[in-house]
């Protein structure tokens, strides 16, 4: 097996990519002018995520059943978080995050690294990224996508394998 030169990890900030890490960080130690690259696709979202609060609690209305046209029903669920819960906007998936969670990972192993942020498509991005950086190797987890979310859609690894400019390396 020749010298790797240049390595790309692709790193979504799953459980499985940091068996990714590891194995670039293997590489990294038997190949220490080996160009390490971990890159990350920017795919943020906003979730709401419940929070109680006593200072917010609004009292509902003491009321024990509607009565309309001679019929009784009770009443409904109020939509004004009136038991004292409100959300706030949580960001999922921070890019940021990612990154960072990277280069811990690899740094308590010693290991250096350089890190991108990049955006589209994950598996067009990062098969485009790693034919920019004419990288000699691809490492990225396990696919995600189980059931008929894979069937019909694939899993981002599988089409990074199969439009990949250089080998991949899947790790498990």
């Amino acid at each position: 097996m020749s010298q790797f030169n240049k390595v790309v990890v692709a790193y979504d900030n799953s459980g499985g990519c940091n068996k990714a890490l590891e194995m670039a960080g293997f590489l990294k130690k038997l190949y220490p002018l080996m160009d390490l690259i971990v890159v990350h696709v920017y795919k943020e979202k906003l979730i709401n995520v419940p929070v109680e609060s006593k200072e917010l609690a609004i009292p509902g209305p003491r009321i024990e059943t509607y009565t309309v046209d001679e019929l009784s029903a009770p009443p409904l669920a109020l939509e004004n978080n009136a038991a004292g819960k409100s959300t706030h906007a949580k960001l999922v998936n921070s890019a940021e995050q990612a990154i960072y969670n990277a280069r811990t990972e690899l740094e308590k192993n010693e290991v250096d690294a350089r890190y991108k942020i990049i955006e589209g498509n994950p598996a067009e991005s990062i098969c485009d990224f790693a034919e920019a950086e004419q990288a000699d190797l691809l490492i990225l987890g396990p696919p995600g996508n189980t059931g008929l979310k894979q069937i019909f859609m694939g899993s981002t690894s599988q089409k990074i394998a199969e439009n990949a400019p250089c080998s991949v390396l899947i790790a498990k």
